[in-house]
């Protein structure tokens, strides 16, 4: 068997030992979340709307921790792709309800209406799923 080179054999050891503690580091990470519990997150799906005479759908989903709590808004389509166009944390509730509504003024505008949140962005405003052009709006105060 030919004898490698120096270098060779040092670049070789240096990558082995980088794979070592590259896995070492997962599993101890994952160890640390079984041992110490990490944080519990639980998807509550809240409400799905579909678009008027089009093929996509919003989904809205209460996404809640251990303190936190936020809404996820996603756009779907009949062939399984969905794109997350929206989140919210911390929205204020109206009369027990989730205090954020989705409507569509049309096949192609979504509209978010919500009272009060911490934080409401959209992720996506202006997209094109399959063939469906898509625009989302946020409308705070209602």
């Amino acid at each position: 068997m030919p004898r490698m080179p120096p270098l060779k054999l040092l670049v070789l050891r240096s990558v082995l030992v980088l794979c070592g503690l590259a896995a070492t580091g997962i599993i101890l990470g994952e160890s640390y979340s079984l041992l110490f519990g990490a944080p519990q997150v639980q998807h509550d799906l809240i409400a799905t709307a579909p678009a008027p005479g089009a093929q996509l759908s919003a989904v809205l989903t209460r996404i809640s921790g251990d303190k936190d709590a936020g809404y996820l808004v996603d756009v779907t389509a009949p062939d399984g792709e969905s794109e997350r166009v929206a989140n919210f944390y911390a929205v204020r509730k109206v009369d027990g309800s989730a205090g954020l509504d989705m409507a569509w003024r049309d096949a192609h505008t979504l509209e978010l209406h919500y009272r009060r949140a911490t934080s409401a962005r959209i992720d996506q405003g202006d997209l094109t799923m399959g063939s469906q052009h898509l625009i989302v709006v946020l409308k705070p105060g209602s």
